[in-house]
């Protein structure tokens, strides 16, 4: 129910009650200023938290703008996956990495494998890579491993 709407009616039950003599034509005036204040103040009381939120999540997109802005940056630039020698199942690893697995419990349980093992995959990925951090990882994925998932 929109303000425009109460304050409308009001107007209405006001006038009539004013025709029919219940009130006196400066009561309904007042009548219709104070449901207009109320309906300000409700819409001010939706605004508010309205507002807040809204700054809340521009505070929470800007930082992830910012921490994925230190990702890429720090991404190697100069060469490809395919340029850094992964063998056939290091890059199944980087594939399940670009999908989100990031734990070698994880790893280990889709591809059935011991998360030591898991471990040592991404390892020699993040050494052949240059990457230092796991979810670096799943920026350096090929475009065309990303599309499979």
């Amino acid at each position: 129910m929109s303000a425009a709407f109460v304050v409308g009616s009001a107007q209405r039950i006001g006038l009539q009650l004013v025709e029919l003599g219940v009130l006196a034509a400066s009561f309904s005036d007042e009548l219709i200023g104070l449901v207009q204040l109320v309906t300000g103040l409700a819409a001010l009381f939706l605004i508010v938290p309205a507002l807040w939120m809204l700054r809340q999540l521009t505070a929470v997109f800007a930082k992830s703008d910012r921490f994925v802005s230190v990702l890429t940056d720090r991404v190697r630039l100069d060469g490809s996956v395919s340029d850094a020698g992964l063998t056939a199942r290091e890059l199944n690893v980087l594939e399940h990495l670009a999908q989100g697995t990031l734990s070698d419990a994880d790893l280990a349980e889709v591809l059935y494998i011991s998360p030591a093992t898991a471990a040592t995959h991404v390892r020699n990925i993040m050494k052949k890579t240059g990457v230092n951090r796991r979810h670096e990882l799943m920026l350096l994925a090929p475009d065309e491993l990303k599309d499979t998932g």
